[in-house]
């Protein structure tokens, strides 16, 4: 069976080293049938994880990858993840269809895209925590944060489930560390926190959400 070596834009640590390396092999019948039978079963970011784990011959040193392991990845090495595995299972290109969304036109839209297109560079500076300033109003924030990972998702996956429009917020929290200003603690976040921390997740973590930005020809 065909294999690929994979290299992780984020990558994590292991046991105090850096790693990127990840193999892959293609989906098999088996897999796809997992799939089938688990659509209604499991949330998006479950079936992510138990697809990845079922897919995944090495990751770092690890020789035999668990699920704890595959949650602990971050979303954009995930979604990198399933890019190279879309690649060994069916090939490169992806063949997409979109609508004009002006409700005038509603023209579809043929999309050939290539998956190794989608791919982002892997990370210059990875870190396990990142310190960022926020300012809100007169005071500046210092906030210690780190990114989302697959047990972030499929636990505000989960939130969402029960208590709607809950698990962005939750899944911010989880990865916030701390917030200080002027070296004392901060236990109510000014509302500038959130979508400041957001946008320096998506910087750094780019290959988390990748947004194509399209023209109707029409």
């Amino acid at each position: 069976m065909s294999r690929i070596a994979a290299v992780l834009p984020t990558g994590f640590w292991q046991d105090g080293f850096h790693q990127r390396r990840a193999t892959l092999r293609p989906l098999t019948g088996e897999d796809e049938v997992f799939l089938l039978e688990t659509v209604g079963d499991l949330l998006p970011a479950q079936r992510v994880t138990a697809m990845l784990e079922r897919c995944l011959t090495s990751l770092g040193s690890t020789p035999r990858v668990t699920t704890e392991h595959v949650q602990a990845l971050t979303v954009g090495d995930r979604e990198a993840l399933l890019l190279q595995l879309r690649r060994l299972t069916l090939g490169d290109t992806l063949a997409c269809l979109s609508q004009c969304p002006n409700p005038a036109c509603s023209e579809k839209l043929d999309l050939a895209l290539r998956a190794s297109d989608l791919l982002q560079p892997v990370a210059t500076n990875p870190q396990p925590w990142f310190q960022t300033d926020v300012q809100a109003g007169e005071v500046t924030y210092q906030v210690s944060f780190r990114l989302p990972t697959g047990a972030d998702q499929e636990e505000a996956a989960r939130l969402e489930v029960s208590h709607p429009a809950s698990g962005g917020a939750h899944l911010l929290q989880q990865c916030i560390k701390s917030i200080t200003a002027d070296g004392e603690p901060v236990t109510e976040w000014p509302p500038e926190i959130a979508p400041a921390i957001a946008a320096r997740m998506a910087e750094l973590d780019p290959q988390a959400e990748v947004t194509l930005n399209l023209t109707c020809p029409v």
